[in-house]
C-alpha cells in the first residue's frame, strides 16, 4: 500500500497538486516507519517525498528537518558517492534555497555534481539538472553572471541527450539567456 501512495503522491506532484501528493506521502511514510522502522532506505525516499511536497507548497522550514534526516539515513546505509545521495544534497540545496539561505545550498548541489559526475559522466542528464539548481542559488544570492555558464553547459547537456524540443531544453535555454528568470 505504502509504494501505491507513494507512486500516486509521485504522479500528482509531477502534475503540480503538491496539496494533494502531501497526505498520501505523509500516509506512505508513517506505514514505512511502522512496517520497516525509521531508519530504513524506504523512509528516507518517503521523507524526500514530504519534504518536496512543503518545499512546494511554500512550508520549506517544515521540509528541511526531513531531507536532513533522509541524508543521515542514506549516508548509515548507502556507499560515500551513491546517486541517491546526490539527490538528497539537491533537495537539501532547493529548500535551503527556498529558505533565503542560497550560500548554504551552493555547496550541496556542488557536492551533488561531483556525485553526478563521477556516477554517470559529464554529459548526463543528471548533471544538467545539478548545475541548474546551483546556476539558480548563485542567482537567488544576486550573481547571475556566475551562474549564467552553468545554464549555459546545461542547456548543451540537454540539447545533446534531451533533444532541442524537450521542455527542460526549452527551460535550460531561457536560463541561459537570462539567469534571472525561474
Amino acid at each position: 500500500m505504502a509504494d501505491d501512495l507513494s507512486y500516486i503522491g509521485r504522479a500528482l506532484s509531477g502534475l503540480g497538486r503538491e496539496s494533494e501528493a502531501l497526505p498520501l506521502h505523509q500516509r506512505a511514510l508513517r506505514i514505512r516507519e511502522a512496517a520497516l522502522g525509521p531508519g530504513d532506505l524506504h523512509v528516507a525516499f518517503d521523507l524526500n517525498h514530504v519534504g518536496r511536497a512543503l518545499t512546494g507548497l511554500g512550508r520549506a522550514s517544515e521540509a528541511l528537518p526531513l531531507h536532513e534526516r533522509a541524508l543521515r539515513i542514506h549516508q548509515a546505509i548507502l556507499r560515500p558517492g551513491h546517486p541517491d545521495l546526490a539527490n538528497d544534497h539537491n533537495y537539501l540545496g532547493q529548500t535551503l534555497t527556498a529558505l533565503g539561505r542560497p550560500g548554504e545550498a551552493i555547496p550541496l548541489h556542488q557536492l551533488a555534481l561531483c556525485i553526478d559526475e563521477a556516477a554517470f559522466g559529464p554529459h548526463h542528464p543528471y548533471v544538467a539538472i545539478d548545475l541548474t539548481l546551483a546556476a539558480r542559488a548563485l542567482t537567488a544570492m544576486g550573481r547571475p553572471d556566475e551562474a549564467r555558464p552553468l545554464h549555459q553547459r546545461a542547456l548543451r547537456i540537454r540539447e545533446k541527450a534531451l533533444g532541442p524540443d524537450h521542455p527542460h531544453t526549452r527551460q535550460s535555454r531561457q536560463s541561459a539567456s537570462d539567469p534571472t528568470q525561474p
